[in-house]
């Protein structure tokens, strides 16, 4: 609210982050896939080209299952790990060295 610009990520909540940048005229919305690397470079490169280097980058995305653990599947976790860790480790790697220099 106070001249800051913020990006709303997203995978499967369009609708939400949309309603966001409805009510907050300095947010944007961005669709990121945290399981793939190259979205998450892709989001970077967009948003250094749109606002410039970041300055503070929050990352709270995470997944989890409401099941027994013995209905959680292999490609469950594989799924669960690519978003919780190994998305958190790439927006981070992406990310910092950026906001280090703006």
């Amino acid at each position: 609210e106070q001249g800051a610009r913020v990006t709303v990520t997203y995978k499967d909540s369009k609708k939400e982050s949309q309603e966001l940048i409805t009510e907050y005229p300095n947010c944007r919305s961005l669709a990121l896939d945290l399981t793939q690397s190259d979205s998450i470079r892709q989001a970077r490169i967009h948003l250094s080209d749109f606002f410039g280097p970041p300055q503070i980058v929050i990352n709270n995305a995470s997944l989890f299952f409401q099941k027994p653990v013995a209905g959680v599947s292999e490609s469950d976790w594989d799924l669960l790990h690519s978003t919780n860790v190994k998305g958190h480790f790439f927006s981070f790697k992406d990310f910092y060295p950026i906001s280090q220099r703006g």
